[in-house]
């Protein structure tokens, strides 16, 4: 794998192993022992001509826009062979400081935007963290819009094309709720339908200082 874990390069078949029990098959084979690896498999079968496949995104340069639009060409061909769920990580942060969680947060620091590895791209450090995470936040709600409106097969590879869109066009400082209420229009979909998904999923909405029910989902389904 890459050093920073993700496994670009990764081709299949492939077996994630453990550091430590990595390093002591390295000492093995420094000291010229014999080892052996035997690995045990489990396949879901099912009689549906159907994959489910899930996307977790904690930014929007996790995957680049090459990556995402071919995803939205697989999915474009592939339609009801597939069922796609993207999903959101978050971090929890409470016990920051109050200026760190108004910048970053929601929820009182309950869930926080969960830069990459290597620190956001140039372009991106001037736009607050909890804007990032509000285009997050609506990016999962035009996907369940999609899924609503009963269309999720035949339109999902929209989704795709969106995020590539808020990529490129976007999220830029100032710039993010408005450009993507017009990616939204282009996808097929009714702006208001769509904040009423983001209003709605607050405890009390509107107020991002209040639960989320949609992140909260998320975070349970990432532990």
């Amino acid at each position: 794998m890459q050093d920073d874990g993700t496994g670009f390069a990764l081709r299949t078949p492939a077996f994630l192993i453990g550091h430590t029990q990595g390093q002591a098959m390295i000492a093995s084979l420094k000291a010229n022992q014999q080892v052996t690896v035997r690995a045990s498999m489990e396949i879901a079968y099912s009689k549906e001509n159907n994959v489910e496949y899930s996307l977790w995104l904690a930014n929007f340069v996790d995957l680049d826009t090459t990556v995402l639009y071919n995803l939205g060409r697989y999915q474009e061909v592939m339609r009801k062979n597939t069922t796609f769920v993207p999903h959101v990580l978050t971090l929890s942060c409470p016990g920051c400081p109050q200026e760190i969680k108004q910048q970053n947060c929601v929820s009182n620091g309950t869930y926080c935007f969960l830069p990459p590895m290597n620190g956001l791209p140039q372009e991106l450090e001037q736009v607050p963290q909890r804007d990032l995470l509000l285009e997050l936040l609506r990016s999962k709600c035009a996907y369940n819009t999609l899924v609503e409106r009963g269309d999720m097969h035949e339109d999902l590879h929209k989704y795709f094309d969106y995020m590539v869109a808020l990529q490129i066009d976007c999220v830029k400082p100032g710039k993010e709720e408005f450009c993507s209420r017009i990616h939204l229009w282009k996808m097929g979909l009714k702006t208001d339908d769509v904040q009423r998904c983001v209003d709605e999923s607050w405890a009390i909405p509107g107020d991002m200082e209040s639960d989320n029910a949609i992140f909260a989902e998320e975070k349970a389904l990432s532990i």
